[in-house]
Order: C-alpha cells, then structure tokens, then sequence
C-alpha cells in the first residue's frame, strides 16, 4: 500500500485522529499508521483495535481511497482558515527622550546567586 498524503490531507487526518469522540477517529488513526509505512499487526496493538478490524479498514482504504471518510475530513486550506484579527497600529514612540518630557525608568539588574562548581 503505497498512498502518499499531501500536506493539507494529512493535516486534516491527524485533527480527525485527536478528536476521540468522533466515528472517524481511529479510522483516520489506521489511515495515518498505514500511509506511514506500518502493517496491519503493529496498528492493531497501537490503536488497540482487533486485528481483523484494522484490516477491513485498510482494504477498505486501498479500494475507496480518502472518499469514506466523507465531509468528515476537511482539508484545511488557507482559504478556509480563520482570518486573522487586524493588528492595531502601535502609537509612534518619540525619538527622543527629552521630546516625551519623562526620563526612562530602568530597573537595575539583580546579580544571579553564584553556584558552586
């Protein structure tokens, strides 16, 4: 079984993967273990899950593809991504000390206890 996932699909795989309370989440999981290399044994004793079930999800997997999963699994593209608040303009900070009128208030630098060696 040789499926490589891109980027966004994967992404989308392991958010289904860490919702433990979705259908899908151990389908995705079994999902992830296969792309990645690892037979059908090692994912059934990782996801703990009979082994005869791991199996009928990767046959399943090689013959539908990602199509099982339905609109449960949603890559997250940038179009689909949250917009980012606006990021309020910082006030212009005076150049100069003496155009803001105050002195700089600076706290000195406490020394750091010395450990023995």
């Amino acid at each position: 079984m040789d499926h490589s996932l891109d980027r966004e699909t994967r992404k989308a795989l392991v958010r289904l993967a860490e919702q433990d309370d979705h259908e899908y989440s151990v389908p995705a999981r079994i999902v992830l273990a296969l792309t990645s290399g690892q037979d059908v044994e090692k994912i059934a004793r990782s996801v703990r899950r009979p082994r005869k079930e791991v199996q009928q999800w990767a046959e399943r997997f090689e013959t539908e593809g990602l199509d099982f999963f339905g609109s449960a699994l949603q890559p997250v593209s940038p179009a689909t991504k949250a917009p980012q608040p606006p990021v309020e303009e910082m006030p212009e900070a005076p150049a100069y000390e003496s155009e803001s009128g105050q002195r700089r208030r600076v706290n000195p630098r406490q020394p750091r206890p010395r450990s023995p060696r």
